[in-house]
């Protein structure tokens, strides 16, 4: 689901390109947001599997968007899958989990 918001944007932009990720035990929802010159904004949201390959489609999409921020939510242990390093260039800088006191 892609939607463009045809007026300007009145939020405080920190991040012009910026993701969301809500994720569970096999799904991950990932929702983009970014910026358009003069001010508009293109937000899209897609699912993709915890599973390799749909963390491979999910790392290409950021990527695709050049996504320069991400933010997640995830309770127990989900969110471990999207910390392991890849072979990717980027790793979290900090992850916080909800209901998890193990890091």
């Amino acid at each position: 689901m892609t939607t463009s918001l045809g007026s300007a944007d009145e939020m405080h932009v920190v991040h012009a390109r910026a993701a969301g990720l809500d994720v569970h035990t096999m799904q991950i929802t990932a929702s983009v947001r970014v910026c358009q010159p003069g001010g508009g904004v293109q937000c899209s949201t897609r699912q993709f599997s915890a599973l390799p390959a749909g963390l491979a489609a999910l790392a290409q999409r950021l990527t695709s968007h050049r996504v320069t921020a991400a933010t997640m939510e995830a309770t127990g242990i989900f969110w471990k899958a999207l910390g392991r390093p890849r072979g990717r260039r980027h790793r979290p800088a900090a992850t916080a989990c909800a209901g998890s006191s193990s890091r």
